[in-house]
């Protein structure tokens, strides 16, 4: 009861006090470990689930929750080895396939963390994070159109899923699909209004589509609920540019810039407006810091060049901005949302950590 209504502290204590009148009483030991997981301490948590696999080692969920433990402390190969000794023991447990995928994961053998995704589906085909995790190891493999059918799946099982939406217009936005990525990223708008970074990612979809009023007002949209993200200021920037707004571009430019020093788009971008006032000198210092970035940055090692031999191409032959960039949705977020429980969910962005238990 104690567990259930959050006073982890006092079921410690109780935990503790049942194991000092019989210490051989697994059941109490696995207890201990929970409460012990809940505060966070790891370590002390850890032991506790292994006193309780010595004592009763062909209890599968011990195992599992050893393994959780051991995830938490980056101790992925031991973690693994708990997790394929539960499925050992109950290969049934969806969520024991789940976790070892994302073992498999942080391990960096991808095509079997995909595989035990995929045997977690077969469990329980129901349960949208593993259709999520799925998803994201697809796309990391560069299967974007398998990785689509992955979030799709999501969003039918639950059409409120955010996350679902947004993966899927991520998957759609890469196979170049945009009209239907700006319609997926208006569906999770719906969902999560004050979201900075689904109005930045629609932005950019926006700029795909040619519609770059459109494009700067969900860029402005999602600097202003997220006003340190310097990314979207760059590509606020961007945007301005293509208006020729030169003086709000460069306020914007600057500002990614001041947010943060290493974004090569700023940098070039401030570049390109600097060279079309003539300021020669400070448009040669702005290209060669993003060169300085980002190497691989063509067009700003060409306007470097130019600025460095003194030849300034007409105002007719302006380079363009750089296409869209996307620094803030990497294509694999870690951790993945992952060690769900099934009795006690903890729900948050990209994990939530706990385990069945029947204290």
């Amino acid at each position: 009861m104690l567990f259930r209504l959050e006073h982890y502290e006092e079921a410690l204590t109780t935990y503790e006090q049942v194991l000092q009148l019989d210490p051989a009483s697994s059941y109490a030991a696995n207890c201990s470990g929970n409460a012990l997981y809940k505060l966070g301490r790891f370590e002390r948590a850890h032991l506790a689930y292994q006193q309780a696999t010595q004592l009763d080692p062909q209890e599968a969920i011990f195992h599992y929750n050893q393994g959780c433990t051991l995830a938490c402390l980056d101790r992925h190969e031991e973690a693994l080895a708990a997790f394929e000794q539960a499925i050992r023991l109950d290969p049934s447990d969806a969520y024991a396939h789940n976790n070892a995928g994302n073992a498999f994961y942080r391990l960096h053998r991808y095509e079997r963390s995909l595989a035990a995704y995929e045997r977690a589906i077969q469990l329980d085909p129901d349960q949208t994070t593993f259709h999520y995790n799925r998803g994201k190891i697809l796309a990391f493999l560069d299967r974007f159109e398998d990785a689509l059918a992955a979030f799709e799946c999501i969003v039918q099982l639950d059409p409120s899923n955010i996350e679902g939406h947004t993966n899927k217009a991520h998957m759609l936005r890469t196979l170049q699909r945009y009209t239907e990525a700006f319609a997926a990223y208006q569906q999770a708008i719906q969902l999560d209004p004050c979201n900075a970074d689904i109005y930045h990612q629609q932005g950019l979809t926006l700029t795909r589509l040619n519609r770059p009023m459109e494009a700067l007002a969900a860029y402005a949209r999602a600097v202003r609920l997220s006003p340190t993200n310097a990314a979207a200021y760059a590509n606020m920037g961007h945007a301005l540019y293509n208006l020729e707004c030169y003086y709000e571009a460069l306020t914007a430019y600057k500002q990614a810039i001041q947010l943060d020093p290493s974004c090569a788009e700023a940098h070039y971008g401030k570049g390109n407006i600097l060279r079309d006032i003539a300021c020669d000198r400070e448009a040669y210092v702005a290209y060669a810091r993003a060169v300085q970035l980002d190497p691989l940055c063509a067009p700003a090692r060409f306007w470097k060049d130019q600025m460095r031999l003194g030849l300034r191409v007409p105002e007719k032959g302006r380079s363009p901005t750089l296409p869209e960039q996307d620094p803030v949705q990497p294509a694999l977020p870690t951790p993945f949302q992952s060690l769900i429980s099934k009795a006690h969910p903890l729900i948050s962005f990209f994990s939530s950590f706990a385990r069945r238990t029947s204290t």
